[in-house]
């Protein structure tokens, strides 16, 4: 004689635990760290000392000939694209929580406002470097300064993205007191350096941005593992 079992449902995750697909995104921020790094790394390779409207028109000749550059500037795209994924792995593990929801809301308009500047301040060093052999020397290096400055208001949304990310790994219990309370450091550290740096530019202190960015990899990854 032969007893019909029941079939075993498939096993579901707990209640509030997260899923894969935020598990990889939370890893976004650890690659997005890498890919920044790395793909400014490769694009700085090709920067001259002269600061000149002629020194700017030469590295953009260089630039413009250069493979590394072209892969740096993949690579800094791809990473703005994970740095989206990751702020939206923050705001899906804190907005399931009273006390992390405006937290998480905040560390996901942060990254969205970190990636929408980013990418609109590629726009005037593209322009730059299409059209390099046609525009005058003075007009290149504007185009570039904006460029540049425009890299030190992405600082802000940056260090506000640190510092709700921060939060709401406090809120959630995920990392250890030194995580969360180095993020928070960090995040007023990137705060004050981008307004300072945003009325003066060439007083800008990229350490913190710098700081922040490593904070996001450990973060990432102590986000993928819980």
């Amino acid at each position: 004689m032969t007893l019909d079992h029941a079939p075993t449902p498939p096993a579901t995750a707990a209640p509030g635990s997260p899923a894969a697909a935020d598990r990889l995104a939370a890893l976004g921020g650890t690659l997005f760290t890498v890919c920044v790094l790395a793909g400014n790394g490769l694009t700085e390779t090709v920067v001259g000392s002269d600061d000149s409207p002629a020194g700017t028109a030469a590295d953009l000749a260089a630039q413009g000939a250069s493979t590394a550059v072209r892969v740096g500037l993949g690579l800094e795209l791809v990473g703005l694209l994970l740095a989206g994924g990751f702020a939206a792995a923050v705001a899906a593990r804190g907005l399931g929580r009273a006390a992390t929801r405006t937290a998480a809301t905040v560390a996901a308009v942060a990254g969205g406002c970190l990636v929408a500047v980013k990418l609109a301040s590629a726009a005037p060093y593209l322009a730059a470097l299409s059209a390099r052999d046609t525009l005058p020397d003075e007009v290149l290096h504007a185009l570039v300064g904006t460029n540049e400055a425009a890299f030190v208001v992405t600082w802000l949304p940056a260090a506000v993205l640190v510092g709700a990310t921060a939060l709401v790994l406090h809120g959630t219990g995920v990392g250890g007191r030194l995580l969360r309370a180095t993020g928070l450091v960090v995040a007023g550290a990137g705060l004050a350096a981008a307004l300072v740096g945003s009325i003066d530019p060439s007083s800008a202190f990229p350490v913190p941005f710098l700081l922040g960015l490593v904070w996001i990899a450990v973060a990432g990854v102590r986000l993928a593992r819980r």
